[in-house]
């Protein structure tokens, strides 16, 4: 099973307050998939991405993959910046 959780405007502290009841749930089904798509964020901020790793952490199994998508390159210099690259989708 995949899930797919996107994140319009910003991903930041308050978008993950916001969207951690969903995440949570998602992450509890265990999907073998989980994409993050990324298609229309337009800035990551390191305290929301912290928070969304910490969540990752704490609720995954070790059998979810989690992949970033459809990143643009200012997302993506900011992932990067912040040693998410295994986590980019190819």
């Amino acid at each position: 099973m995949t899930c797919v959780i996107r994140f319009p405007g910003t991903l930041d502290a308050l978008e993950m307050v916001r969207i951690k009841p969903r995440l949570t749930r998602l992450l509890n089904r265990h999907p073998r998939l989980l994409l993050l798509d990324l298609g229309e964020t337009r800035r990551v901020e390191l305290a929301g991405l912290g928070i969304l790793v910490d969540r990752i952490k704490r609720l995954g199994n070790g059998h979810s993959i989690v992949r970033f998508s459809n990143v643009s390159p200012p997302v993506h210099r900011t992932l990067a910046r912040a040693g998410m690259n295994a986590f980019l989708a190819s």
